[in-house]
């Protein structure tokens, strides 16, 4: 992540989802060029079969419909869509990721990952 603080996805989030993302990000270093700052699932532990929304944030209000990436470090067990599509006039939109599982009997960490403008964020949801 760009700048000079570390904070967690849990508290960029509780401060970047709303109407203030743009002022909090410019604060914390991000220059508004329409970069991801944070990716919050609704559930960061999902079992098999479970899917959950994921919001991504970004460090700006987007003037027209953008795309961003989105990967999964385990797609046979975290399944996420390789894009999506902030609409114009928005600094958020969100995806369904669904739990497989991979087949695995032990919970795993995975990583979802958004992209765009060389900038990315992750966050880790925990699939058992």
């Amino acid at each position: 992540m760009k700048g000079k603080y570390l904070i967690s996805n849990a508290v960029l989030a509780a401060a970047l989802l709303g109407s203030v993302a743009p002022a909090i990000a410019r604060a914390l270093g991000f220059d508004g060029s329409q970069v991801p700052v944070v990716v919050n699932p609704n559930h960061p532990r999902l079992y098999a079969g479970d899917q959950t929304d994921v919001t991504v944030v970004m460090d700006s209000t987007v003037a027209q419909d953008t795309v961003v990436g989105v990967t999964s470090s385990d797609p046979d067990t975290l399944a996420v869509p390789s894009w999506v599509t902030v609409p114009s006039g928005s600094s958020t939109t969100t995806f369904t990721a669904h739990a497989s599982g991979g087949g695995s009997p032990q919970q795993q960490e995975v990583q979802i990952t958004a992209y765009k403008n060389g900038a990315s964020v992750s966050t880790n949801v925990t699939v058992e």
